[in-house]
């Protein structure tokens, strides 16, 4: 594993991605000092200074003093471990009282706006997230496959783990029938928009999922925007509609 992929790794909320540099790289060095890291980081001195003192109020550095001078001591990369199981728990244990202070915004939409790829996969994050076993969608799956291959199939395989039924409504390409044929191992039903009306319709230029009490939209132009509204009525309303297309086509 390279240093950039373990940067990403532990760049985690409390931890900033210059904190978890000056902490890697002091877990290479003979002797920890603002000086020796500053040249392995190429951040200025008093700047390392100043996060290696930060990672020693965060309890992953020591400090010890040697001929006058201050030597930093990385922790036991096993505490970053220990610093994020504490941090969960101690959110579990608030998560009731979160909540229920979320009670105002519970009766009026919330929408969330995003862009680019990230934004996209955000939407299944949020699918995965609610862990609810039942996804609605109307969605292309060949431009969803292509626009996004691997996520695509790294979210399926989970959706599947977790045994969440896809129902989906799409045109009709040898992407799509490939995947109806395995569509009940797969915990996934999907039906063909009809021939006639697909000519009609032309092309679908964006996807819909409905899950829980929220309904997404994205679309793959050339922006990425991707759009989550939270709102049970209007959930509830897209899967009633669903509902009539989905009974509507044999």
């Amino acid at each position: 594993m390279n240093k950039i992929h373990l940067e990403q790794v532990l760049t985690y909320p409390g931890l900033t991605q210059k904190e978890v540099s000056v902490y890697l790289s002091s877990l290479g060095v003979k002797r920890p000092t603002p000086q020796t890291i500053s040249k392995e980081v190429s951040i200025p001195r008093p700047s390392v200074y100043r996060i290696l003192e930060s990672l020693v109020e965060k309890g992953l550095m020591g400090k010890v003093k040697e001929d006058k001078q201050n030597v930093y001591v990385p922790e036991d990369p096993r505490s970053i471990v220990e610093k994020l199981k504490l941090q969960a728990n101690s959110v579990q244990n608030v998560m009731d009282e979160l909540r229920d202070m979320a009670t105002i915004y519970r009766n009026r939409p919330t929408v969330r706006f995003f862009e680019g790829t990230e934004g996209v996969k955000r939407i299944f994050q949020d699918i995965l997230l609610l862990d609810d076993k039942e996804l609605l969608a109307f969605s292309s799956i060949k431009e969803l496959l292509e626009a996004l291959p691997e996520y695509n199939d790294t979210f399926m395989k989970t959706r599947i783990k977790r045994k969440i039924m896809a129902k989906i409504i799409s045109p009709k390409d040898n992407e799509g029938i490939k995947l109806q044929d395995v569509g009940e191992q797969e915990y996934r039903k999907i039906k063909f928009i009809p021939a006639e009306l697909a000519r009609k319709i032309g092309v679908i230029g964006g996807h819909v999922f409905i899950y829980k009490d929220r309904v997404a939209f994205i679309s793959f132009e050339s922006d990425k925007t991707s759009v989550i509204i939270e709102n049970q009525a209007l959930a509830n309303v897209q899967r009633s509609l669903f509902e009539i297309a989905w009974q509507s086509i044999k």
